[in-house]
């Protein structure tokens, strides 16, 4: 029995094989032109159905990029990082927070101020009154403000380290979204092949139920439900084969490429592997590092709403030249020189509500930081599960594919030679093993994804493909 069976598996397998062959060789699907191809479905690989979307076979020939090209995820993270604008709009947000560590150390030195005065002036006896114009040149130097202008240039300097650190986060993040798309990308790739396969291999079947209803071996309702089958099948191809294009579509706009016809999963990162079980180093990652800056940086407004109720000792100089000299004056020119001490009495209120407002600004600060920290902490727990129930899964999901082989094999031949299973056990046959394919696909993945959602929950991605994501200064 065993030799039988193994005997009719290979004689079924064959047949199947020259149906694929044939309805391969029949369709508008075109085959990979060399073996560097083999791996990549590009756009006018897909159905003719889908082809017609984006125009005919020719008209898409004739606007085709002639640099299309096949990206990985090593290709497509160093690209983000080096095109996308955002990267370009976090720099220029940087070096203006930068420019404000300038503004505010500019307190330490001296202001100049230029000026011209106009006024009419008026003895207490009446006499001698004038109309007096003057022009004027006022210095200010602070002498000693009690951490006003220091606590501003901290707050500066803050400030351009947590834009440096969004900076890092903007470039992570588009370093996640493309990754995750390109893996996307291939999930659809594969999809389509399986897809594809599952079709040709339906073909099959609604031609061999053709033929069996030709020689009067079965009824038209077959051939009805048959086909019915075939035609569900086929419209998946097209939704899937449009969800791959998409994907393709969105990965050339995020990477800047005039064009992208193929997508590979390439080697991945060696530390992909213990990316949802390492340990966390807090100061790796940048969400977390924004988080305390932010507390920092509020900490250090709380300080300067204080230091702005102290007095501020500074001296000023002032000279004056008149310019129509009135006879009244003894010179044109008059100077002064004074050290004066200013403090504010009543503002209405408004710095000690300041004061609390900031006091309430630092508290809520520490409490973010402590709830990224959580965040953090609750995602790779959650990955951490996940994964290890994919890896798991996935063993028993590739069982479930060679058991389901066998069955489909088994009857179709039970069908074709003793009759003892009918049309819907082997067309349930067929979808229950193309189901398992795709469980299995899908699967596989989803861990992948996991990996590097966990990855990215680290702060690591860049590291890992080599895209460089801290902070640089291309003005330097």
């Amino acid at each position: 029995m065993t030799g039988l069976i193994s005997a009719c598996s290979t004689t079924i397998d064959d047949g199947m094989l020259n149906e694929h062959e044939a309805v391969e060789n029949s369709a508008t699907v075109t085959a990979p032109a060399n073996e560097e191809d083999q791996n990549t479905i590009s756009i006018l690989s897909l159905p003719k159905e889908q082809q017609e979307r984006v125009g005919s076979y020719s008209d898409y020939e004739a606007i085709k990029p002639k640099d299309a090209s096949v990206v990985s995820l090593n290709e497509v993270a160093q690209m983000v990082v080096s095109y996308h604008p955002r990267v370009a709009q976090s720099l220029a947000e940087a070096k203006g927070q930068e420019d404000m560590i300038d503004v505010a150390a500019a307190g330490y030195y001296p202001q100049i101020s230029a000026g011209m005065n106009m006024g009419y002036d008026k003895n207490s006896s009446g006499a001698g009154s004038t109309n007096a114009r003057a022009v004027s040149v006022e210095v200010r130097q602070t002498l000693y403000d009690f951490g006003k202008t220091a606590n501003q240039v901290k707050s500066a300097e803050l400030g351009f380290e947590g834009a440096k650190t969004q900076s890092t986060i903007t470039k992570e993040e588009l370093v996640h979204t493309t990754t995750s798309t390109l893996i996307e990308a291939v999930r659809q790739k594969k999809l389509l092949e399986i897809s594809n396969d599952h079709v040709a291999q339906m073909s099959g079947l609604v031609q061999l139920v053709k033929e069996r209803h030709t020689g009067g071996a079965t009824s038209l309702s077959d051939v009805l439900h048959a086909e019915s089958r075939l035609n569900d099948e086929k419209s998946a191809q097209l939704d899937t084969a449009a969800f791959y294009e998409n994907h393709l579509q969105r990965l050339r706009i995020l990477t800047g490429m005039p064009s992208i016809n193929g997508v590979e999963l390439d080697n991945l990162p060696p530390a992909f592997e213990t990316s949802c079980s390492r340990a966390v180093v807090w100061e790796d990652i940048p969400g977390y590092l924004l988080a305390d800056l932010e507390s920092k940086r509020a900490d250090t407004e709380f300080e300067l709403a204080k230091s702005e109720q102290l007095p501020t000792i500074y001296l000023m100089g002032q000279a004056s030249r008149y310019l129509n000299n009135p006879e009244r004056y003894r010179s044109r020119n008059d100077t002064s020189v004074s050290v004066n001490i200013s403090m504010p009495v009543y503002q209405g209120g408004g710095l000690n509500a300041r004061k609390r407002a900031y006091a309430e600004y630092a508290l809520a600060a520490s409490f973010r930081k402590e709830q990224v920290r959580l965040d953090i902490e609750e995602l790779l727990a959650d990955a951490s599960i996940n994964l290890r129930n994919m890896q798991s899964r996935q063993s028993l999901l590739e069982a479930r594919i060679r058991n389901l082989a066998g069955t489909r094999t088994l009857y179709k031949m039970q069908y074709l030679d003793l009759g003892s299973r009918s049309l819907v056990d082997l067309l349930n046959s067929e979808q229950e093993y193309h189901n398992a394919r795709l469980a299995a696909e899908n699967n596989k993945l989803n861990a992948i994804l996991m990996q590097l959602n966990c990855a990215y929950y680290h702060g690591k991605l860049g590291e890992y493909f080599n895209a460089d994501t801290s902070f640089v200064d291309d003005s330097i």
